[in-house]
């Protein structure tokens, strides 16, 4: 077994069933073909023929294509085989339908919209006529059921009471006027129940369906423990009638009224059950107030009364029967969530997505030679064996071949907007005169930023202290698993907070990854200590969310939560301002009014800012002064390039969060023209499967005719409308009204943008999607899908209108973005496309546009580093030319992509841990290292060990005198353990002029021995002598 997202292996197994690939038999897709060519397509509209053609094809071939499951029923049916459903995989199922009525109405409903849909598309031309219909209908649904044991249950009201009827018959009749069949006929019976009083693992489950006492109602002390009461089946017209069953009561984490209702329980002679995966925990919080219990792993039999029992292990949801004195609590009950199972995950290469994937034609930045067109692997003879090369293509015909352990050296270029750069040419020092001229202007965005650097390090802040048992209780009650990245980030952000450093850490994470309980945990730790917190956000609507959030989140602690923005009155906001001079307040989540002059705070201490691009340029500069001391934490799901560009030259610390929540699907993202039949179809299908809808429309003006020609469009669905010019008060009344579910469509401008986490809306629909930017489209995006339902995006554009070369860049981008944790590459995407000119200025653009985002950017931090005062040698400076045979053969690595994606990632490896934990990945996802591979991990723990080592080159020489030799040539302020040398190569050894020389053995086994020996020798001493260096300090004593 192997993780897909990290392909190491997890495990092994003994024995596995090898099962087809798809659920659809595409061994019959011959037959089925032949079938669809005999129907009358001459009524599909062009463009449809060209693709039903090309489809058809494809079956026939016994392809898999994107509709398959359109075609699914030809398939089964030319195998002779009846369409197979979820019964058909259980052995004697009973299935239990809840609210008969309620089911066979949603029957109706999907065979009405089915129908409806089918003829529209066959009326529009996009399906031929006499299509078959693919879906199970009323009546064969029915007919299906007839052949298994159902169970029917439904609520009646007599005399106020609310009972639940268990084997209720089930209301079977045909829709009215449906010709296909008569299905009054149909008519599964329930399963009948009675009362059986016997030995069993039941806990009484109902009541008594006649007038005569049952002894299970009043339970007699003196019965054993074991005697239970079970239901089994009677007669066809039995129903039997639960009552007293009642919910159990929520806590949401108040441990103190759990322990006094369980106080009041006991006392009663009530038993009481929780089970909770957190039980050993629960025990100690319960000895805490004087009550000592130990839990359990099971429980084989009724507990006697009365008493209390924890039970280790997890259940749906707790009930209470005061006549059975009994009281049934779980996860939901005590704390307000059920705590997911923790599986056993692999941390993903954080950094292996960061690296821009590169396609033949692209335009790339060599750092010592330029600009220059990349075009591909290519594979050469040289000494010691076959390798590969990046073959990069430069002015006229100069080429130059990159060995692949130096493509560290090479990256995408990303220009200032629509820049096409000109090819350098090889020689002549053009390039070198370009890149010092660079280097001399990036010196005084250096000195700017060593300012800023200075502002932090002299800067105080308070540090907090470790976790406290609180800290834990609220992580503990997360209803969700956490992965490995969002661990990491809330790491990260603690260990900042404990420092006096001032924190200024940016937490990126795509939608819905996870950032928002990672600001959680963070104020929480800040207001345990005495300190406020304030939360900025772009929007009223995400700040009324995170109200809601951070509220419940913490409800279960004396924490005061408030909310500053318009959707408040002036009396509220003006008790929320005083409670923050007074401290009564400790958590403020507000919009911009935050940053208002009257806003003051008794003892801030942690600022959190989710989307700061989403402020304007007064808004930064009044953050710019709440940033002075104290700890600042951003959130963001695509970072501006300005961000990105503080967070890779060191301005900011970044945690990257790229791994999705457990069952999360990515989002069917669906690129086409406008077209009200597909608006109409996408809606209903997702209203019929209980959903709700986002229709994104940004234009005011026009906004609430879109809802009435929705409304016309569709009748049958319920629409409102949200923008953020509405009165506050109406604005509020529509988005909780939609996201408690009493609206099926939400028509709304960009208010959705930021952070609205509504699980039940997975389709949304923009219109006009041209109009808006790569990182607002992916945005957007991101608010649906949030749960494991499959969701869907349609960006719609007008038909009639061209797109410009930008819009329809970024609507490919935003098509091809489609695999979950994509913010990242989408923000450099964006980068890509709008250009890297407004980062520093329009001087400091035409400087990026000579030598590209990423080399800027490199030269920027070493330029900082170099002022700082701190040693650099830029890893680009080294060279190692060694006769090793160092590739990755096709046999090994296939696929040409993905063996530059991997090569790329080990030219970054820095140490040798770093080579070693990637050997041991390689030999685990492709197998025994075979030669060539063998001599390129020797090669990268080379390069590792000289780097540690500050030496430049490593190289084969053929001395007149002393024969081959290995020359190791070192910075200045690196000498040699010359008794090392000596004891292993005596005279031979030479060091001189700030080189290292030693004999090359024949052996390849023993040179390389002998490289390892002469690199351990070498010490970076901590200042370099005044006079020339390491020949005058490492000259060995000639006898």
């Amino acid at each position: 077994m192997f993780d897909p997202v990290t392909q190491r292996s997890t495990g092994t197994l003994e024995v596995f069933q090898l099962a087809p690939a798809t659920e659809f038999p595409l061994w019959n897709g011959a037959a089925a073909a032949a079938v669809l060519n005999a129907l009358d397509c001459d009524t599909l509209r062009p463009e449809v023929r060209e693709e039903w053609d090309w489809q058809v094809r494809d079956l026939e071939g016994g392809a898999f294509f994107a509709a398959l499951p359109f075609f699914a029923r030809y398939l089964i049916d030319a195998g002779g085989h009846r369409p197979g459903w979820l019964l058909d995989y259980l052995p004697d199922p009973l299935v239990i339908i809840d609210e008969p009525r309620t089911v066979l109405d949603s029957l109706d409903d999907l065979d009405q919209h089915t129908r409806e849909r089918r003829d529209r598309l066959m009326g529009n031309g996009s399906i031929p006529s006499g299509f078959a219909a693919a879906w199970h209908d009323r009546a064969s649904t029915l007919r299906r059921l007839a052949d298994v044991a159902t169970m029917h249950l439904s609520y009646r009201t007599p005399g106020g009471s609310t009972e639940l009827v268990v084997g209720a018959p089930l209301p079977v009749t045909a829709p009215d006027g449906d010709p296909e069949e008569d299905a009054t006929q149909v008519h599964p019976d329930p399963l009948p129940l009675q009362l059986h009083h016997g030995q069993g693992e039941g806990w009484g489950q109902t009541a008594a369906p006649t007038d005569a006492p049952d002894p299970v109602l009043e339970p007699d002390e003196t019965r054993p423990a074991a005697e239970t009461t079970t239901l089994v089946p009677v007669h066809p017209d039995a129903a039997i009638v639960l009552t007293e069953f009642e919910m159990a009561p929520t806590y949401g984490g108040r441990i103190k009224d759990v322990v006094e209702m369980s106080r009041r329980r006991l006392h009663a002679r009530n038993r009481v059950v929780i089970v909770s995966q957190q039980a050993s925990r629960l025990a100690e919080l319960y000895a805490d107030h004087g009550l000592d219990i130990a839990p359990v792993e099971t429980l084989e039999r009724q507990p006697t009364r009365p008493s209390l029992t924890l039970v280790q292990g997890q259940a749906g949801e707790g009930w209470v029967h005061d006549a059975l004195g009994l009281v049934v609590l779980t996860d939901v009950e005590v704390f307000g969530w059920a705590r997911p199972r923790r599986p056993v995950r692999r941390r993903r290469y954080a950094k292996e997505s960061f690296l821009g994937e590169l396609t033949v034609g692209d335009m790339v930045v060599h750092v010592e030679h330029g600009i220059a067109q990349y075009q591909g692997l290519v594979r050469r003879q040289a000494e010691g064996g076959e390798r590969e090369y990046l073959l990069l293509q430069f002015q006229g015909a100069d080429k130059v071949y990159v060995p692949t352990d130096q493509l560290d050296r090479v990256e995408r270029f990303v220009g200032a907007g629509e820049h096409v750069p000109a090819l350098s040419k090889l020689g002549g020092g053009e390039w070198e005169r370009a890149k010092n001229r660079v280097k001399q202007s990036v010196a005084e965005v250096a000195q700017q930023l060593l300012v800023l650097y200075a502002a932090r390090d002299v800067a105080q802040a308070h540090a907090f202290g470790p976790d406290t048992q609180w800290q834990r209780d609220l992580e503990e009650a997360f209803p969700f698993v956490e992965t490995a990245d969002q661990m990491q980030a809330i790491t990260d952000v603690k260990q900042d907070m404990e420092r006096t450093k001032p924190m200024d850490r940016l937490v990126c994470g795509d939608v819905g990854f996870g950032k928002t309980e990672v600001a959680v945990r963070a104020a929480f730790k800040a207001v345990q200590e005495g300190k406020q917190v304030a939360v900025l956000v772009p929007t009223t609507v995400l700040a009324m969310q995170h109200f809601q959030t951070f509220s419940r989140r913490m409800q279960a602690f004396p924490v005061k939560v408030d909310v500053l923005s318009r959707f408040r009155t002036t009396r509220e906001q003006d008790a929320v301002v005083a409670g923050l001079v007074d401290g009564s307040v400790d958590l403020v989540i507000g919009t911009h009014r935050l940053l208002s002059k009257d806003v003051r705070f008794r003892d801030l201490g942690l600022l959190v800012v989710d989307e700061e691009q989403r402020f304007g340029v007064t808004h930064k500069e009044r953050l710019k002064q709440l940033r002075n001391d104290v700890h600042v934490l951003t959130l963001t799901a695509t970072p501006i390039p300005r961000t990105l560009h503080q967070s890779m030259v060191g301005m900011r610390d970044m945690s990257v969060i790229e791994t999705p929540p457990e069952a999360r699907l990515p989002v069917k993202t669906y690129v086409t023209g406008q077209d009200e039949s597909l608006v109409r179809e996408a809606i209903l299908r997702e209203v019929d499967r209980g959903g709700q809808v986002f229709v994104v429309h940004n234009r005011v003006q026009t906004i609430h005719a879109v809802a009435r020609k929705l409304g016309k469009l569709i009748p049958e669905v319920d629409i409102t409308v949200g923008h953020g010019q509405m009165d506050e008060d109406e604005l509020e009344k529509v988005m909780v009204e939609f996201s408690q579910g009493s609206h099926d469509v939400l028509v709304c401008t960009t208010i959705i943008e930021s952070g609205l986490d509504l699980p039940n809306v997975n389709t949304i629909i923009v219109q006009d999607a041209a109009m808006f930017g790569l990182a607002q489209l992916y945005q957007l995006r991101g608010r649906v899908g949030r749960s494991g339902q499959q969701a869907y995006a349609y960006l719609l554009y007008d038909p009639a209108r061209r797109l410009t070369e930008t819009a329809e860049k970024r609507l490919r981008s935003i098509f091809e973005a489609t695999d979950l944790g994509a913010g990242f590459r989408i923000a450099m995407k964006d980068l890509e496309i709008r250009g890297a000119g407004n980062l520093l200025g329009p001087e400091q653009s035409g400087f990026m546009n000579t030598v590209g985002f990423d080399l800027y950017c490199r030269l920027v931090a070493e330029a900082v580093e170099e002022l700082r005062g701190k040693r650099t040698i830029p890893a680009t400076d080294l060279t190692i030319d060694l006769p090793l045979g160092a590739h990755l053969p096709d046999s090994y690595v296939g696929d040409g992509d993905v063996k530059v994606r991997l090569y790329r990632r080990l030219a970054t490896l820095e140490t040798e841990a770093e080579v070693e934990a990637a050997r041991v990945e390689f030999a685990d996802r492709f197998g025994i290292l075979p030669t060539p591979v063998a001599d390129l991990f020797f090669l990268l723990r080379i390069k590792a060990l000289a780097r540690a080592r500050f030496v430049r080159a490593i190289e084969t020489q053929d001395g007149v005198v002393t024969g081959p030799e290995l020359v190791l040539k070192l910075s200045p302020f690196v000498v040699c353990d010359r008794v090392a040398l000596y004891k292993a190569f005596g005279t031979r050894a030479v060091v001189k002029g700030g080189q290292v020389r030693i004999p090359r053995a024949t052996s390849a086994e023993k040179w390389r021995r002998d490289l390892l020996v002469a690199l351990d020798s070498l010490r970076v001493i901590e200042a370099a002598p005044a006079s020339a260096g390491i020949s005058s300090v490492a000259q060995p004593n000639r006898p």
